[in-house]
C-alpha cells in the first residue's frame, strides 16, 4: 500500500452530509472496544461520541470476502451490513490500491447493560455488566465516494464544502458535460472558478467561470459570483488556483452542474492562510507526486466538519492492468481481474501466464483492437498529462511539463532532464486505457529493466493508441 513513508493517507470519503444514515451491523460483538472509546464510564443515562472511522475491506475474511470492517482506531467497532458491503468492497479497495486508507464521520450511542436480581429480603439488585452500543455511519452511495476527475494539477485550493449553488448556462456546454453523466444520474467531480470578464451591449461585466478539467461548463449569476469573486482574486494573485466540489448531475441529453462550495465570506483565517500558503508548498514534491505523475499536489483545505484540516482529495484511483492474479479470497487458483473488478474466471496457478486472458474476458479500459491506425508522421509530438512526447520511429523522447513531472517519470536518481529511449531498447509497451475513474497510462519497460509510466487523459487517448501501434510490441 502507497504512502507517505509507507503508511496509507487517510482520505475522507466524498459525499457526507453530517448525518448517520447507515447502520453498522456487530456492534454486540465489540462492546469491549467501543466502550475503551470513552472516557471513563458510560453514565447512565447514555452518551454519544462523534468519531472518525476506518473502512477495511477484508477479501479474506472466511465468512464473507466482501466484508468490510469498520474500526475507530485500533478499536473495530463492528461491519458494514452484508448486504451493502459488497457494492462499497470495490472502490474502497481501490482507494486502498492507491495509497489511501477510507474514513468517515461516525456516531456511537452507548449506553450501561445491567443484570437484575432480588435479595433475600425482595429488594432488587443490580450489576453492572458492560454497555449496549450502536454505530451509525455519514456514507454516501457507493460511486459518490470519490469524484470522477483527480484535483487539478498547477498549486491550488480546495474551498471547505458549502450549501449548494446551482451553475448557469450548462446547456451551452453539452458537448464537455455530456462526458462526464453516469447512469446512477450524479457523480462529484472537482472544478475550478475563474473570474472572467464579459462584454454586454453598452457595458462590462465580472462573473465566475465554472471548467471541469480546464474546460468551461457553465458560470455563476452576478450576484453570486460577487460572493466567491474576492477568494478568487486573493489566490490568484499568490499564484494558486481556486478549486471547488461539484456534482454532474443528468444524462447525456440534459445536465446540470451544482457547486458544493463555502462562499468567501464563510472562510476562516486559518483557511485562507493555509489556501494562500499552498504555492510554496506545490513546488516541494510529496511522495505520492514522486509515485506518478497523474498524482495530485495534496494541499491543506479545513473540513467542513469542525474544522479539521483534510488533503486535497486524490486523484481517482489507478488500478493495475487486466490479468491474472493471487485469488483475494485466497487458495492456490489465480482469479482474472478484468481491470476494474474480480471476475469468476479461475485458473490454477501452475497452467497460466499473465498475457493469456480466459475466453470470452472483457477487459476495461483496454483500448479497442483495430487494424485501422494511421501510421504516426516521421517526427510526432503528442502531449500526454503532464508530459509531452516525441518519436522519430528511432528514439522516444518524454519530456516532463514541469519539474515535478519530471521528477515523478525518472526518478530522482535519473536525473531532471528528457528521458530519451531507444526504439530497439524497448522490450513491452502495454497501454491501459483511461476510463471514467482513472486516466490511462502507457507502460515502456526497457531491456535494462526500468520501467515508465507516461500517463494521458481521455481526450489524449487516440494519440496513445496510435502511439503503442507505432510500437508494435
Amino acid at each position: 500500500m502507497a504512502g507517505r513513508g509507507g503508511v496509507a493517507i487517510a482520505f475522507d470519503v466524498w459525499g457526507q452530509r453530517g448525518w448517520y444514515g447507515v447502520d453498522v451491523a456487530g456492534e454486540s460483538f465489540h462492546t469491549k472496544d467501543i466502550e475503551r472509546l470513552f472516557r471513563g464510564k458510560v453514565p447512565a443515562g447514555g452518551a454519544t461520541l462523534d468519531v472518525v472511522a476506518q473502512l477495511i475491506p477484508e477479501p479474506t475474511n472466511r465468512h464473507d470476502r466482501n466484508a468490510i470492517k469498520v474500526a475507530v482506531g485500533s478499536s473495530h467497532v463492528g461491519y458494514l451490513p452484508k448486504e451493502i458491503a459488497g457494492d462499497y468492497q470495490p472502490v474502497l479497495r481501490q482507494l486502498l490500491t492507491a495509497g489511501y486508507a477510507p474514513q468517515c464521520g461516525a456516531q456511537i450511542r452507548a449506553w450501561p447493560d445491567f443484570d437484575y436480581s432480588f435479595d433475600s429480603r425482595g429488594r432488587t439488585q443490580e450489576r453492572r455488566r458492560g454497555i449496549s452500543a450502536s454505530v451509525r455511519l455519514d456514507l454516501a452511495e457507493p460511486h459518490m465516494l470519490v469524484p470522477l476527475n483527480a484535483a487539478p494539477g498547477p498549486a491550488h485550493a480546495v474551498l471547505p464544502v458549502g450549501n449548494a449553488v446551482h451553475v448557469t448556462g450548462e446547456e451551452g456546454h453539452m458537448g464537455t458535460l455530456r462526458a462526464w453523466t453516469r447512469p446512477q444520474g450524479e457523480e462529484w467531480v472537482h472544478v475550478t472558478l475563474h473570474r472572467v470578464t464579459e462584454q454586454l451591449a453598452r457595458s462590462t461585466r465580472t462573473v465566475v467561470e465554472v471548467r471541469l478539467d480546464g474546460e468551461p461548463v457553465g458560470q455563476l449569476t452576478p450576484k453570486m459570483s460577487g460572493e466567491y469573486s474576492p477568494v478568487i482574486e486573493l489566490l490568484d494573485e499568490s499564484g494558486v488556483l481556486t478549486a471547488a466540489r461539484a456534482v454532474v448531475k443528468g444524462n447525456a441529453l440534459k445536465a446540470d452542474v451544482v457547486l458544493y462550495a463555502a462562499k468567501a465570506g464563510q472562510l476562516g483565517e486559518d483557511w485562507i492562510r493555509a489556501a494562500v500558503g499552498a504555492a510554496p508548498a506545490a513546488a516541494r514534491p510529496a511522495p505520492r507526486e514522486q509515485a506518478a505523475a497523474s498524482a495530485p499536489v495534496a494541499q491543506p483545505s479545513p473540513s467542513d466538519r469542525g474544522g479539521r484540516s483534510e488533503p486535497a482529495a486524490p486523484a481517482a484511483p489507478q488500478l493495475p492492468p487486466a490479468g491474472w492474479f493471487p485469488d483475494p479470497a485466497g487458495g492456490a487458483a489465480l482469479r482474472w481481474w478484468d481491470g476494474r473488478n474480480w471476475t469468476e474466471h479461475q485458473a490454477p496457478a501452475q497452467n497460466v501466464t499473465q498475457a493469456a486472458a480466459p475466453a470470452n474476458a472483457v477487459v476495461v479500459g483496454a483500448p479497442a483492437a483495430s487494424a485501422g491506425y494511421e501510421s504516426l508522421p516521421a517526427q510526432s509530438e503528442i502531449e500526454g498529462y503532464g508530459i509531452t512526447v516525441i518519436y522519430d520511429h528511432q528514439t522516444l523522447r518524454v519530456r516532463g511539463t514541469n519539474g515535478l513531472a519530471r521528477l515523478a517519470l525518472a526518478g530522482a536518481e535519473h536525473g531532471q532532464g528528457d528521458v530519451v529511449i531507444p526504439r530497439d531498447a524497448i522490450v513491452s509497451a502495454k497501454l491501459q486505457g483511461a476510463n471514467p475513474l482513472v486516466n490511462g497510462n502507457l507502460v515502456i519497460t526497457t531491456s535494462e529493466g526500468r520501467t515508465y509510466q507516461l500517463h494521458f487523459r481521455r481526450k489524449q487517448q487516440t494519440d496513445f493508441e496510435r502511439l503503442t501501434h507505432e510500437l508494435g510490441i
